[in-house]
């Protein structure tokens, strides 16, 4: 996730997919549920001057 437009206060991200477990997460990261659907919130992102926000997951395996 970035915000080049540099004017994004707080962002939800809803996956619909299942995550097991969270490896890494960017410190903009102010919570993170995982589960059959990944749920990521995001806190200011407005002073991070257009940089990108990850987080890297372990997704379930198909049956």
């Amino acid at each position: 996730m970035a915000d080049p437009s540099r004017t994004v206060r707080g962002l939800t991200l809803t996956w619909r997919h299942s995550v097991t477990a969270v490896l890494s997460k960017a410190p903009s990261v102010t919570s993170a549920q995982t589960g059959a659907v990944f749920t990521a919130t995001f806190g200011d992102l407005s002073g991070s001057h257009g940089a990108t926000h990850t987080l890297k997951l372990r997704t379930a395996r198909a049956a």
